[in-house]
């Protein structure tokens, strides 16, 4: 099987996942990262289509005063992360049709600033290799951060895999978290 086989076997098996039973694997997850908060600067992934819905997790962060930033696609290959204060007055359909920090006045912080970064992805292995959309945003991203920031993977346990094909230039994570456990790899 081929790294976008993959991608689409995966991505189908997602889709397929009932709204009710979607929602209670995302409860699992969002209770398992609120362990997860001992940190002050945290980029997170706004969730868009199938993926795990971890706005719970968000509202958490925010009631706990950390500072919460997400990805804003500002070139064709870099996403870098900007300042969420208020889910309901900050945020505006980007690219891709997927929320972001609304453009005007957008605050910015500096990824090696980060203590923390929940990333997507397709697919993870449970060496924390990570098969992504394509794009290769977080790749390029993740390296920029410091080595104590944690990168916390955050899917649903169908899309954890024996192998992903990993190549060189994928960046693995330190943790993923799913509906059934929380895998500490790095």
């Amino acid at each position: 099987m081929t790294k976008n086989e993959l991608r689409k076997q995966i991505l189908n098996h997602r889709d397929s996942v009932l709204e009710d039973e979607a929602k209670a694997k995302s409860a699992k997850i969002n209770a398992s990262l609120e362990a997860l908060t001992d940190f002050s600067a945290v980029m997170v992934f706004l969730p868009a289509g199938s993926e795990c819905d971890i706005w719970d997790y968000i509202r958490y962060l925010l009631k706990k005063n950390i500072a919460v930033y997400a990805p804003v696609c500002v070139t064709k290959t870099e996403i870098r992360p900007a300042r969420i204060r208020d889910l309901d007055q900050d945020l505006e359909v980007g690219k891709y049709d997927i929320l972001v920090p609304k453009e005007e006045g957008r605050q910015y912080i500096e990824a090696e600033e980060l203590n923390a970064v929940i990333v997507p992805g397709v697919g993870f292995d449970k060496k924390g290799n990570r098969l992504g959309f394509g794009g290769g945003y977080y790749d390029r991203f993740l390296p920029k951060t410091k080595t104590s920031c944690r990168k916390i993977a955050v899917c649903y346990e169908l899309q954890i895999k024996e192998e992903v094909y990993a190549e060189e230039h994928d960046f693995p994570v330190d943790v993923i978290v799913t509906e059934a456990a929380v895998y500490h790899i790095r």
